[in-house]
């Protein structure tokens, strides 16, 4: 596993480049701007990605990385929706901050490459997911009785859906809260069981 330095240096390497595809057009920006703005050599990009397409492939890395440093504050919460919630809008919040042409060359980049990131369970939290969403079924949060696993991966599908769709539109709709409406119904979720 890569150390911390390793990671952060490509979280930065990252979020340069997302900030200059957003203010420039990702076509526009060149591997050396990225280099500049991120204050490191050509060799030091190459060292963590061969392109600059490869940086989509790395995209939900920062989410990741604050899942996994509040994990312990998450799972505080006896809901296991709320857990769930907490997890999955990390993500979502990363995709709007964004913005929709972000995402586009996401879904651009799934479909020109062997990367399925967007597959829902190649999903880097399947398991997460999974185990959270077990205890919440468990616990009779969840009044839909199929497996969480055929149930997840139908919600997953549908999340692609429905951001492919947001990206079409440009954003003009609220994306969590349509996820939110998609889930609960979906799910089943009982009343009173989210916050």
């Amino acid at each position: 596993m890569a150390g911390k330095d390793e990671i952060t240096t490509k979280v930065v390497i990252i979020n340069c480049a997302l900030r200059l595809f957003k203010e420039h057009g990702y076509k526009n920006v060149t591997i050396k701007d990225i280099c500049e703005t991120a204050n490191i050599s050509r060799g030091t990009f190459y060292y963590y990605f061969k392109s600059k397409e490869e940086i989509f492939d790395n995209y939900f890395l920062k989410s990741e990385l604050a899942i996994t440093e509040n994990l312990l504050n998450i799972l505080d919460s006896k809901n296991h929706i709320n857990q769930f919630r907490i997890i999955f809008d990390t993500f979502l919040t990363q995709i709007i901050e964004e913005g929709p042409e972000i995402m586009a060359q996401i879904y651009k980049r799934n479909l020109d490459s062997e990367i399925k990131q967007l597959a829902p369970r190649e999903s880097s939290m399947w398991d997460i997911y999974v185990k959270v969403l077990k205890n919440a079924q468990e616990a009779g949060e969840i009044m839909n009785k199929i497996s969480i696993e055929d149930l997840l991966e139908s919600y997953l599908y549908m999340s692609v859906g429905i951001t492919f769709v947001w990206c079409n539109k440009n954003g003009k709709f609220d994306l969590v809260e349509e996820h939110h409406r998609l889930f609960n119904r979906l799910f089943q979720i009982k009343e009173g069981e989210l916050n």
